[in-house]
């Protein structure tokens, strides 16, 4: 029975992954050079996005791949959305010297929903420039990644969460926890733990999203 369950929870988190609004966008985004007679930007976004399709395909066959791989496809995501956003927003990925990216695996793509709900939902009504910053480091047997943005803040995005854009979020993350709750690396079940970051008189300055991740020994 917990084998048929892992399979059937890895199966809703294919389906879950790429987000209908996401891929429609990303061709709207290509016809939309196309109608400039922008060709190079075209090409350009139109090959990003075929390449993580593509990975996203090839990643689902597994049940964890190399943290480098899934990096590679989180970096080709960000760098879509801001081709997309016309660079709205900026974004750095940060990994601990001492973690072996090539030795270090994780569930496919587990990162990429926090992101996305990041640009989403925090960035997208922002005044400034938006910000994000993916930090990921080791701490004993368990991997820790933080997903840090400037963005409106929970409260603020609950509000405006509305139609099918919510309901994908909400299905993600449910189904990002329970991919989590299936790793059992030294007898522990992942967490994922939401914040909101306040800054100078309790203005709202941003979320920050903590995955931990056990890892094999």
């Amino acid at each position: 029975l917990g084998d048929v369950y892992k399979r059937q929870v890895e199966r809703q988190a294919l389906r879950s992954q790429m987000n209908p609004h996401f891929i429609f966008n990303a061709l709207n985004a290509i016809q939309g050079y196309i109608a400039q007679g922008d060709k190079l930007a075209a090409n350009r976004f139109l090959s990003r996005f075929s390449k993580l399709i593509r990975s996203a395909l090839q990643h689902s066959r597994v049940t964890k791949i190399p943290l480098e791989d899934d990096l590679s496809s989180l970096k080709n995501y960000l760098e879509l959305e801001q081709m997309r956003f016309k660079g709205g927003f900026d974004f750095q990925i940060n990994v601990a010297d001492e973690i072996d990216k090539t030795e270090v695996t994780i569930p496919s793509m587990l990162i990429q929903p926090f992101v996305e709900n990041a640009i989403v939902h925090g960035l997208t009504n922002l005044n400034s420039k938006g910000k994000i910053d993916i930090d990921i480091k080791q701490k004993n047997a368990t991997l820790l990644i933080t997903i840090t943005d400037n963005g409106i803040g929970i409260e603020a995005s609950k509000k405006q969460k509305v139609g099918i854009a919510s309901s994908h979020e909400s299905v993600g993350m449910t189904i990002t926890k329970r991919r989590l709750e299936m790793l059992s690396g030294n007898g522990e079940t992942g967490n994922i733990e939401v914040q909101g970051l306040k800054g100078q008189f309790g203005k709202v300055v941003g979320t920050k999203v903590t995955l931990q991740i056990p890892l094999e020994e």
